[in-house]
């Protein structure tokens, strides 16, 4: 846990996505890469590299939402690097906030303005809400019995 902003350096395990975008990347999980904050740079190391991403290198920090967790996006202009970059944290606002005390160009997530907020876990309800009508559906066309179809 980060505990104050001034606790730099900083290691923390969590996953990762590299490559070219979201859908062409490598992924792992937790406690497969590890997030180490420095006053000069941001170090990404996964399985098989160490990612490095100096402070003028960075252009924003951001929160990342995928189906069912969130990330520290890390937009960059290192060439070395994989273009789209996300290290998946489970304590992610007291990352950003130590980013940003840290001098990073970070980026807050607005406050939401919406009644309901969609979490991970009502994605995670949607997901296999889906996925118990697709398979109701497919044993009745199996079975012949339904018109839903026709």
């Amino acid at each position: 846990m980060v505990k104050s902003p001034l606790s730099l350096p900083h290691t923390e395990r969590g996953g990762y996505r590299v490559g070219l975008s979201y859908w062409l990347a490598f992924q792992a999980s937790y406690p497969f890469g590890e997030l180490e904050i420095t006053p000069g740079e941001l170090i990404l190391r996964t399985l098989f590299r160490c990612h490095r991403f100096p402070k003028e290198q960075i252009r924003k920090l951001s929160q990342f939402s995928g189906l069912l967790s969130r990330g520290l996006r890390i937009e960059h202009s290192q060439p070395s690097c994989p273009r789209f970059v996300v290290f998946w944290s489970r304590r992610l606002a007291p990352l950003l906030a130590a980013l940003a005390a840290g001098g990073f160009p970070v980026e807050l997530p607005k406050p939401s303005n919406q009644k309901m907020e969609q979490t991970a876990s009502s994605r995670y309800n949607l997901l296999f809400v889906g996925l118990n009508l697709y398979h109701v559906a497919m044993a009745s066309l199996a079975r012949g019995s339904s018109s839903w179809f026709r």
